[in-house]
Order: C-alpha cells, then structure tokens, then sequence
C-alpha cells in the first residue's frame, strides 16, 4: 500500500467561521461582509438561509445566490451546504444553524422519546439517531473545500450560587460563551471551528473572541465592525504560505543550476535525470515541473508529496 506523505505548510485551508448573538446583534450583516471578502472579485457567494428570507433584505448590497431552507434536522442542513459546495462557491454562509440544533436534533429526540413509549428507560436510546446525523453534519463541514461561516442565535444564561452563606444569581461561566452569552447549538461544537465570534446587541457587528487563534487577533481589533477586509485576511491567511515554501525551493534549484553552468531550457531537456547535485532524486521532479510551470505560466505550484511505501 502507498501511503503519501507531504511537508506541512498551511495552504488552501477552508476556514469554518461561527457567528453567534442575540437579537438585533448584526449576525446577518456581519456574516454578508465576512462572505463579501472571502470570495474572488466578480464572483457570488451563496446563503442557506433558514430565517425566512432574511438575508435577501441586503440583496441590494451584496451579490449573493439564496437557498431557504425550511426542514431543520441536520441531513436538510448537509444536503444544502455540499450542494453549494459542489456548486463551486468560494464561501458559504448559513443563517441560522440554531434551528438544526433545536428543531432538529432536540426536536427529533422528543420524537423518538415518544415514540419509544415515553420509558425513562428509553430516554437514552431516544438520542441515538439524532446525535448520529449531528455527528454526521459535523464532519460534512469539516470535508468542505469551500469556506464556511455559520451564523447562532444566542442566549444568556445565569446560575445560582453559594457566596457567602446566600444563594446569588450570576451570569454563567463556561467554555464556548461570553459573558453569560451562550450560542443555541451543542457545546461542543465550537471546539470544531477556525474562529468563534460572539455580538452583543449593544455594539451591533463588533465581535467578542469565544475562540480566536493569536495571530488572526489583528483582524478583529477591539471596537471596530466586522468588515469584507475582515473576510478578505482571513482568507488570504488561509491560502497560506505555500507559494513562499515553494518560491524557496525552486530559487535554490534555479542558483544550483547557475553554479553549474546549466540553463534553465537545457535543463528542462534532460528529463531522465535522476539527480543534481544538492538535490535528491526525490525532489528533483518535483523541482523540474515546478520550473516547467513557472516558464510557461509565471506562478509558482505547491510543493507536489513524497510517496513511501509500506
């Protein structure tokens, strides 16, 4: 069996954003900016849209294609999304997946509840198929190749504690909320994605990290709106730095070359070479089609795997 093994650069990764808040908090519109600029000028973007045509109030501002979805259990949610993702759309945005939460995996479970004769002996074979298909719509997105963001309803959440000899009521603490905000979606889910943003109905479209990586921190500085820029460097921090790596490689083959008196056509010539000084036999394939591709398109390809066999 061959099993490929490739150096580990971060390149093309398709980002899965989640966009959480409450009413009136500028989800859909930050979610349309975040679209905005993570698609190629001149192309649209799609939205699966499950609040009834929402979206569609900023079709004069945006270029978008819809899709309303009106059946809430997580296969409704995964057929749409590959749909778009089989369209070819850089960016998919989803507005809300609250529902498939509530309706479609709570939902379903009481179903199956009551189906199952409403036993407390049965409660916990009630969860079995719809925490299947949430598990199945989970790792859909994580297969997408286009990016992703997903936008939550969110709610807040208080608990009762002991301080002092009196029971007192706070804003609940915990992984995937911001202050006493939590999203309506499993709790685990955020665990799954590139950026975790929660928006607060009082700053509408300004967004407070639940989970943000320390370098894309700058793209979400503190008291500014989610913005197509925003999109657009996530994106562009997503491509990479695969060009870079191999610029490097094909720069040092092209020098190698110079120091041996080769030009670059007569190198192209030799194509039964099985290896150059510096260069292994492993590389130097690669390193000739790369400078095949560059002389007739001017880019540089990614570094193609390495193979072994075991």
């Amino acid at each position: 069996m061959t099993i490929t093994f490739r150096r580990a650069i971060r390149a093309d990764i398709p980002l899965l954003v989640g966009l959480a808040g409450g009413t009136g908090s500028g989800k859909t519109k930050s979610m349309l900016e975040l679209l905005k600029g993570m698609t190629p000028e001149g192309k649209r973007f799609a939205v699966i849209d499950t609040e009834n045509g929402r979206s569609r109030h900023y079709a004069h501002q945006y270029d978008f294609d819809v899709h309303e979805l009106h059946q809430f259990r997580p296969a409704d949610y995964l057929s749409a999304i590959c749909a778009a993702d089989e369209a070819g759309y850089a960016a998919i945005g989803v507005d809300s997946l609250s529902h498939e939460w509530t309706d479609g995996v709570l939902g379903w479970q009481e179903e199956e509840f009551e189906r199952l004769g409403e036993r407390e002996a049965t409660r916990l074979l009630s969860w079995k198929e719809p925490k299947r298909a949430h598990k199945s719509l989970v790792s859909g997105l994580l297969q997408l190749r286009a990016h992703c963001v997903l936008c939550f309803r969110a709610e807040p959440k208080v608990e009762m504690t002991r301080r002092d000899g009196r029971t007192v009521v706070e804003a609940k603490e915990g992984a995937g909320g911001y202050n006493g905000w939590f999203p309506i979606t499993d709790s685990r889910l955020h665990f799954e994605l590139t950026a975790y943003l929660m928006l607060l109905s009082d700053e509408p479209g300004k967004p407070k990290p639940i989970k943000l990586y320390d370098e894309l921190r700058p793209i979400f500085p503190d008291d500014q709106f989610i913005s197509a820029e925003s999109g657009r460097r996530l994106a562009e921090w997503s491509r990479g730095n695969a060009g870079q790596v191999g610029e490097n490689a094909l720069k040092s083959f092209r020098d190698k070359l110079t120091e041996l008196g080769i030009t670059e056509a007569k190198a192209l010539d030799f194509a039964g070479w099985t290896s150059l000084e510096g260069h292994p036999r492993n590389e130097l394939a690669d390193l000739l089609a790369s400078l095949k591709a560059t002389t007739a398109t001017g880019s540089v390809p990614a570094p193609k795997p390495q193979e072994a066999m075991l």
